[in-house]
């Protein structure tokens, strides 16, 4: 009977938790290796730029248009790439 019931709650564990993050990660190592110039992102530390150029495990972010300023970060410190949703959703109506 417990190891039924233990099994049963290991099942729902990984239904809950592990199965929903590795799906999370499998999708955000596809966008990293999609990346491409001129594709706007975020770091984890909260950069918003434009892809400049990437190079195996460095990206090079272009943070402020108007000084010509970039950055290089490494590829796994972007967490976001926005999409034309995103850029939908700033355009004012």
């Amino acid at each position: 009977g417990q190891v039924l019931m233990f099994a049963a709650i290991l099942a729902v564990f990984w239904i809950i938790l592990i199965r929903p993050q590795r799906r999370r990660e499998q999708e955000r190592l596809a966008m990293l290796d999609k990346l491409e110039r001129n594709d706007r992102v975020m770091t984890s530390g909260g950069l918003h730029g434009t892809v400049h150029s990437v190079k195996d495990n460095v990206v090079v972010i272009k943070v402020d248009e108007d000084k010509d300023v970039k950055v290089r970060v490494t590829k796994g410190s972007i967490v976001h790439k926005e999409t034309e949703k995103d850029a939908e959703k700033k355009k004012p109506s």
